[in-house]
């Protein structure tokens, strides 16, 4: 898939109730991005993106403790979300990224099962040609209503 793309413009949102490393309060940020492309190669390109925005994090959000990538399908609010976390998928990093893809917000039954698939497979498909994802020891798992009930990605 071609790359060349110029950056997506991020919007932040700074809270500080996130935890770093040690378990003391620090500051944390959302990165967010809505996605107003209605086809799928270009909402799929935003995927990657989101993607490569989060593995661009990780020098702040991996910690030793850190084990997984997770990353959450809302379908309900059409939204992605990122976050690494460590082995009880509780504790998150500070920083975390977050896509909202505007088109399948008026999508029929039909088309949310395909979306949610989509959506899925996309992110399955890139990792596996994201050579910095794989510079880290982590295990990147997709999850849309529990974290406790997760699938390997």
């Amino acid at each position: 898939m071609d790359q060349d793309w110029t950056e997506l413009a991020w919007q932040t949102q700074r809270y500080n109730s996130a935890k770093d490393a040690y378990g003391n309060t620090t500051e944390g940020i959302i990165y967010c991005y809505r996605c107003e492309h209605s086809d799928d190669m270009a909402i799929r390109k935003v995927i990657n993106q989101t993607i490569d925005k989060a593995v661009s994090l990780f020098p702040n959000n991996v910690w030793d403790q850190s084990r997984y990538m997770l990353f959450k399908w809302d379908s309900d609010n059409k939204l992605l979300r990122i976050v690494i976390t460590g082995d009880d998928k509780i504790v998150e990093s500070p920083d975390s990224v977050q896509c909202e893809i505007i088109a399948y917000q008026t999508a029929t039954d039909q088309d949310i099962s395909q979306q949610d698939d989509n959506i899925q497979y996309w992110v399955r498909d890139y990792l596996t040609t994201c050579s910095a994802f794989f510079s880290y020891s982590l295990i990147a798992v997709f999850y849309d209503q529990s974290r406790n009930k997760t699938s390997l990605l």
